[in-house]
């Protein structure tokens, strides 16, 4: 668990990268990029954060990428220490949504 937070400087561009999806393709930050933005949250299965709002976060997602508005769900938690954040358990989470799940010791960078 992060002890301290890295503060980030506003207007400052997301990193690349390239990371396996739930619906079995592989993404980088261009493919979900939208016109008018993008939204990219990092979220897990077990956290009870999420799991109040999960449900609403989706239906906000599919009105945000009507209107333009590239999102997707990042998960980089280990599945060893998490079992509930395995790959296979984000595919059932968010129906409907794409997660990307960042491998723990690999390089996703393009």
């Amino acid at each position: 668990m992060a002890t301290t937070a890295t503060q980030v400087v506003l207007d400052t561009p997301a990193a690349e990268f390239r990371l396996p999806a739930t619906d079995g393709k592989t993404y980088a930050l261009d493919d979900i990029a939208g016109e008018k933005g993008t939204v990219v949250v990092f979220i897990c299965n077990h956290c009870p954060y999420v799991k109040a709002v999960i449900d609403r976060m989706v239906a906000d997602a599919r009105v945000l990428m009507s209107d333009g508005v590239g999102f997707a769900a990042i998960c980089a938690n280990d599945a060893a220490s998490y079992p509930e954040d395995s790959f296979e358990n984000m595919k059932r989470y968010c129906i409907g949504l794409v997660r990307f799940r960042k491998v723990k010791g690999e390089s996703h960078n393009s």
